[in-house]
């Protein structure tokens, strides 16, 4: 019996290994473009204007985050989204060109620029004019009653109802530029009251600075493409990444690009096609965790009438090993979680079997850990540690392991009668 439960172990850790290595090459590929000179602004950077947080969250998402230096000319590869943020030094019009044709192709596009100290527009509009959008670096203002706790620090509430403001109320607008483009594009925009703060002193200074609704938030399709702008970067940097709804406008964005949210319509709620991959990926584990079951645990006839013995007992302690081990990771201690939900569950489920126990204890533990990683995943939206750049398909395959292998150890029934 010995050998039965190590081929069990085996087979379940190669098996999940291929499902991981399945998911990371159907993973849709970001691409970070960096070397136009928003160098500190990239995924690798922890300063508070860089994009780890960013970067890190789109991970917990299920996406392949790369980066790449524009330096020695574009690599697109296998990237489904590109993502520009606020360069301020020339795109080639050979990368340009590049960058166009792959919109036009099917892929997705990015852009994000900041108000003109930057000195973004004339870098940008040459690429977002392609796609009828255009940027302007004059920093907007409102009355002091509209904003956060300066004229300039707007509080984004006005949006259309599009896929990218899916869960969007309030976005915080720090010292941003606007855009132009036409109606059809328009996703968000200030109030009546905002102006464009020409002479930068924080006030309105009569006919010399307009004032009116301004686009902030534009989103446009191409081709086969589709392109996002947004003329503040301060909101998907580490310093404000969260703040708001910042985060669920740039995971949004990041879905619709990539195909992931479909159509231009509000969707919010649930649906097959903004379900997150984890609970894709979550499945195929818990369908082979079934078919290894069918195969190892019910061929043997002891099994089965153990199992049917005590159905009830085995399902419950399946599910109190799940809800502790979800609790746990959702403190961020998502392995230690997996090893508690699947020695819970393994011991607790064949205390009163006297066949197989460490087998049955392991198919527990594993069901109990599949549980604990999903209780988690609604409490918190992360799987795995949130600051560690893990990919959560890994996470989940190296948790069902070792829940797996917590069952078996702890799964010890009435003796040992493994033969």
């Amino acid at each position: 019996m010995r050998i039965r439960i190590s081929i069990f172990i085996v087979l379940l850790f190669l098996g999940g290994m291929a499902v991981g290595v399945y998911a990371q090459e159907s993973q849709k590929v970001v691409l970070f473009i960096e070397g136009y000179g928003g160098d500190t602004t990239g995924i690798g950077s922890f300063e508070d204007i860089g994009s780890s947080n960013f970067a890190s969250a789109l991970r917990q998402e299920g996406f392949l985050v790369q980066s790449t230096s524009a330096t020695k000319g574009i690599d697109i590869g296998s990237a489904q989204v590109l993502v520009i943020n606020r360069p301020y030094k020339a795109i080639p019009q050979p990368e340009i060109n590049k960058i166009k044709s792959f919109v036009e192709s099917g892929g997705g596009l990015f852009l994000i620029g900041d108000n003109k100290k930057w000195n973004i527009d004339p870098v940008i509009n040459p690429l977002s004019s392609n796609f009828g959008i255009g940027f302007n670096g004059n920093q907007l203002a409102e009355p002091i009653e509209n904003t956060k706790d300066d004229v300039h620090n707007l509080l984004i509430k006005d949006f259309s109802n599009h896929a990218i403001t899916s869960g969007v109320e309030v976005i915080g607008y720090f010292g941003g530029g606007y855009l132009t483009t036409t109606s059809e594009n328009i996703v968000g925009s200030t109030t009546k009251e905002s102006w464009i703060d020409i002479n930068d002193n924080s006030r309105l200074d009569g006919k010399t600075e307009p004032y009116n609704k301004f686009i902030v938030i534009a989103a446009a399709e191409y081709g086969q493409g589709r392109v996002v702008a947004i003329a503040d970067g301060t909101l998907f940097e580490n310093l404000n990444y969260g703040n708001y709804d910042s985060n669920k406008l740039a995971i949004n964005s990041i879905k619709w690009l990539s195909g992931d949210i479909t159509g231009s319509a509000d969707t919010r709620g649930l649906s097959l096609s903004n379900v997150s991959t984890v609970y894709k990926y979550v499945t195929l584990y818990i369908m082979l965790l079934i078919l290894i079951t069918a195969l190892l645990a019910f061929s043997v006839e002891e099994s089965k009438q153990e199992i049917s013995k005590n159905i009830k007992q085995f399902v419950a302690a399946i599910l109190i090993g799940g809800i502790l081990g979800g609790l746990i990771e959702s403190g961020n201690l998502p392995y230690f979680s997996a090893l508690i939900a699947g020695g819970v569950g393994g011991n607790l489920s064949v205390k009163k079997f006297t066949h197989n126990s460490h087998v049955l204890g392991a198919i527990a533990g594993g069901f109990s850990t599949v549980i604990g990683v999903l209780i988690g995943y609604l409490i918190t939206g992360k799987v795995g540690f949130s600051f560690i750049p893990v990919n959560p398909l890994t996470s989940i395959g190296v948790s069902l392991f070792l829940g797996v292998f917590s069952g078996a150890l702890f799964g010890t029934g009435k003796r040992s009668v493994e033969s």
